[in-house]
């Protein structure tokens, strides 16, 4: 990667690349919040019907934390339930996939794009600590007037 100059007229022509990758990256991010509430909505109340410990003997209170209990075969029961769950309510993807993180997928790669395509315009890498300020800034620059 080579480092230019950065000018306003090295970033307005950097804005026919970053457009279309700022547009599909909002559109990934409306889609992954739709998606989640949606998904969240049948499956928090199947979540509900499961008591899940750790391995201290706590209550389970959120599917994100299923890595801490003990009991897989109560966790592939469950899993099992998402499965069929999804089905009902329209999903047509791969058994044992959740369409609310596949949209998340959608969102994280489309945001890498814009990382990616930041990082060869700036001629450096865009490191993880600072990938939400790059993130915003690609966003105002799209969204910038002159």
């Amino acid at each position: 990667m080579t480092t230019q100059a950065l000018t306003i007229e090295n970033l307005k022509a950097f804005l026919p690349t970053l457009r279309p990758l700022v547009l599909s990256m909002t559109a990934a991010r409306a889609w992954a919040i739709v998606e989640s509430k949606r998904v969240n909505a049948y499956i928090m109340p199947l979540f509900a019907k499961f008591t899940f410990l750790d391995e201290d003997g706590a209550l389970i209170t959120d599917p994100d934390y299923l890595f801490n209990c003990d009991d897989e075969a109560l966790v592939a029961s469950y899993f099992a339930a998402c499965d069929a769950a999804h089905r009902e309510h329209g999903f047509i993807g791969e058994r044992g996939c959740c369409p609310a993180l596949i949209a998340e997928d959608a969102q994280i790669k489309a945001e890498n794009a814009v990382l990616d395509a930041l990082g060869d315009f700036l001629g450096q890498h865009i490191s993880y600590s600072m990938r939400k300020q790059a993130l915003e800034l690609c966003c105002q620059l799209v969204l910038a007037r002159e």
